[in-house]
């Protein structure tokens, strides 16, 4: 079904308020002005960020964790300064990036953290020392291969809310399905041995 471009901003954000996990995965034709106004339509609800916030240490003032492919990085960067101008955004990227500590410090002055697929896979161990606020997937087609360590590192990530961006949920086999859905809502569809069993037997694959 078409849907508008703010209809379809819209419903993530009300979607992300949901649950403490989003489990969301949205419209094929959602493009990169979409999702660049997702982080600032959630943080102007305040009042819900901050009472889930309280279920986790360390995260009623965290950013927001975006990760995408390292083609669109710089197109993230634009189209956040055009449609949210009042949000600061760091990038984590390159080979001066700080890590550990440093990386905590410096996140704190930010409202939105861009990274890449690799580098979140690279700097697993920093990331994951966050209760991101969003954690938010572009292309999300790049975890599709649950068993991969990239795919791994980043279900490991702690969110408020998660949510998948992608337009090819499935491009080869059903469990690239799965792969992304434990991402946004972990054991939804139960464990992914027991997803195989029974859709393979249903498919007969």
């Amino acid at each position: 079904v078409s849907q508008s471009r703010y209809g379809r901003q819209a419903m993530i954000v009300e979607e992300s308020k949901k649950f403490k996990n989003s489990s969301l995965t949205p419209a094929p034709n959602m493009d990169l002005t979409q999702t660049a106004l997702l982080p600032q339509s959630e943080l102007e609800d305040q009042s819900i960020i901050d009472e889930e916030s309280k279920k986790f240490k360390n995260s009623s003032l965290t950013p927001v964790l975006i990760i995408c492919p390292t083609s669109v990085l710089g197109n993230w960067q634009r189209e956040v300064a055009k449609f949210a101008p009042d949000l600061r955004v760091y990038t984590h990227y390159g080979s001066k990036r700080v890590k550990d500590s440093e990386f905590i410090e410096r996140i704190a002055e930010y409202d939105v953290v861009l990274t890449t697929y690799s580098h979140a896979q690279i700097d697993q161990n920093t990331l994951k020392r966050v209760v991101w606020r969003i954690l938010a997937l572009d292309e999300a087609q790049n975890i599709k291969n649950a068993l991969a360590k990239q795919s791994e590192a980043i279900r490991d990530f702690d969110a408020l809310h998660r949510v998948a961006l992608t337009g090819t949920p499935i491009e080869n086999r059903l469990t690239e399905l799965w792969s992304i859905m434990d991402f946004v809502n972990p054991d939804y569809l139960g464990s992914l041995g027991y997803f195989k069993r029974l859709w393979g037997i249903v498919t007969g694959k």
